[in-house]
């Protein structure tokens, strides 16, 4: 099981953060940290292009498309074995999408894939909602493409794992999704369970609570969660 140092309660304002509960009353009175609904809902449009391929986009794409890429100072200087960031995303660039109603992240799976076969032309030919499909219908004819069944997202076939085992958003929804199934059936944070365990010593403690708790890892915290029905 997780290791966990302290148990956490649940954000009851659907933002799905994990907190100590001391943490919670004034977590809820922040806007800037508690929203109502969970960050990944509020991603910008936006994709980020590793190195090389990252100096072909900023060649082709206006500027109004371009941005820099920006990671949290955790990340960077403190990173865990799943939060590493390569060099050749640092180098990279964020790119938003040409191409009306495609997302940012499909356009540049697909380019991208595109642009390490026929080089910069590809970008060029993407830019375009025919050329764009002409890519992508290739693409997925050669059975390159896939979606990661977790988050929806385009991405390679040769890369979905690297996407799963890496991406933030599409860790964060699947340790989301655990946790609103749980939910729906019965489980509880610690401390809305009358008489269960709050400290994670005495969870482990026994046989009786160890069976009944389950930890689900979150990308920047982990969630513990017991069986309402666990003192019978």
């Amino acid at each position: 099981m997780t290791k966990v140092h302290y148990l956490t309660a649940r954000c009851p304002q659907g933002c799905e953060a994990w907190l100590h509960p001391l943490a919670v009353e004034p977590h809820l009175l922040d806007p800037k940290r508690c929203r109502r609904r969970p960050w990944v809902d509020e991603i910008p449009d936006m994709a980020l292009v590793g190195a090389p391929l990252a100096h072909d986009f900023a060649e082709v794409l206006p500027p109004d498309l371009l941005g820099r890429p920006s990671f949290s100072g955790d990340r960077v200087v403190h990173p865990g074995p799943e939060d590493y960031i390569p060099i050749h995303l640092h180098q990279g660039v964020m790119v938003r999408s040409p191409v009306p109603g495609v997302p940012a992240q499909r356009w540049a799976v697909v380019t991208s894939a595109a642009a390490r076969e026929r080089g910069a032309s590809a970008i060029e030919v993407a830019m375009t909602p025919g050329g764009f499909a002409e890519l992508e219908n290739q693409l997925t004819a050669e059975a390159r493409l896939t979606r990661c069944p977790t988050c929806g997202d385009t991405t390679t076939v040769k890369g979905l794992r690297t996407h799963q085992a890496r991406n933030r958003a599409c860790r964060w929804r699947v340790a989301a999704a655990d946790v609103r199934a749980r939910w729906a059936g019965g489980w509880r944070d610690p401390y809305s369970v009358d008489g269960a365990p709050l400290k994670w010593g005495d969870i482990t403690a026994t046989a009786h609570w160890r069976k009944r708790a389950h930890v689900v890892r979150f990308p920047a915290w982990s969630a513990v969660l017991v069986r309402a029905g666990g003192l019978t």
